[in-house]
């Protein structure tokens, strides 16, 4: 347990969190392109946050935290996914 700084971890996925539900209403604010582009700069941010996550199991870090996370990330990619197939399908 004392391996990790739980409570920095815990901060860090809260962060995240409000990242995530920040961009997602970013995204609808901005013209298409804008939040193409703002998808991929935020998107790689929350990905690589998770990437470098050492995945700790929930009886440890607390689960839900990490699974509100990750579906925070998963409706902010399937945002981005819609606003970039628009974009797409304009070109």
């Amino acid at each position: 347990m004392g391996l990790w700084n739980l409570s920095a971890l815990r901060r860090s996925y809260e962060k995240l969190l409000s990242r995530a539900r920040d961009g997602q209403k970013r995204l609808i604010e901005l013209n298409a392109k804008a939040a193409a582009r703002e998808s991929l700069l935020v998107g790689r941010d929350l990905i690589g946050a998770v990437l470098r996550d050492p995945l700790l199991p929930p009886e440890i870090i607390g689960g839900v935290q990490i699974r509100e996370l990750a579906q925070a990330i998963g409706e902010y990619q399937a945002l981005s996914r819609n606003i970039w197939d628009g974009v797409m399908a304009d070109q």
